[in-house]
């Protein structure tokens, strides 16, 4: 427990956990195991760990090597997710670097030092969340498919899963309308729709998921749906 700048109503201070506590992750991964989670894609906010911000990047490096050891400790999966949120297209060019220095700082590969890190196809997996968006991003989906063809290399070492909006197959509602996303999905190897804030229980469709997994099936493309429980936007902007 760390004291923070926070202070409860009764003037008595706030304190938070720290991830960069080695003590911290520990206790998460032993909850997993208690309570049947099988593991977590560490993310790493490209933003924060590109060159000019060091700081950054010594923190997010401390706390996946807190997160390896205790996945290894307590036979928890693990895999490495990069959020490509507030990145522009020269940005992505540190994603190359870095991977290719966490795989020499913690052996990603080896399966002795890390034996829980996620494989797919019998490949390590390196996420990349955040493509295909139509907020605007500073970033494109051919800067994203040069990305891919670096990390897979000649002789395709990696397996990547592919973070895309909801309406992906149909480049509907929250997608950008450019066939090259699908083109792009195709020579990667699973896909993970972000499905949260995109319907609530009276919108939700199970047809949507279907044809997804259909499209994927057809594409040789593996189809990860995700689930969002405990959360609402009415909790989160205290709405009754």
């Amino acid at each position: 427990q760390y004291k923070s700048p926070f202070k409860f109503a009764d003037g008595t201070d706030a304190y938070l956990y720290s991830p960069y506590d080695e003590a911290s992750v520990d206790l998460h991964f032993k909850w997993m195991k208690e309570y049947g989670i099988d593991g977590v894609h560490m993310q790493r906010f490209v933003g924060e760990i590109k060159p000019s911000n060091a700081a950054g990047k010594r923190h997010f490096n401390k706390v996946l090597g807190n997160a390896l050891k205790a996945a290894k400790k307590y036979g928890r999966a693990i895999s490495v997710m990069y959020d490509l949120s507030g990145c522009t297209s020269a940005d992505l060019a540190y994603l190359v670097d870095d991977w290719k220095e966490l795989q020499t700082l913690f052996k990603l590969s080896d399966n002795r030092e890390n034996p829980t890190y996620l494989y797919h196809n019998g490949r390590p997996l390196v996420t990349i969340w955040g493509v295909g968006f139509s907020d605007g991003r500073r970033y494109t989906i051919d800067d994203v498919s040069k990305l891919v063809d670096k990390l897979k290399g000649t002789d395709n070492r990696y397996s990547i899963m592919l973070g895309v909006p909801y309406y992906w197959r149909t480049l509907g509602d929250d997608t950008e309308k450019s066939p090259a996303l699908l083109d792009l999905i195709r020579k990667c190897d699973v896909v993970m729709p972000w499905a949260v804030g995109r319907f609530d229980s009276r919108s939700y469709n199970p047809g949507n998921v279907y044809n997804d997994n259909q499209w994927c099936k057809a594409n040789k493309v593996s189809y990860v749906p995700a689930v969002f429980p405990v959360f609402s936007w009415g909790n989160m902007h205290n709405d009754p």
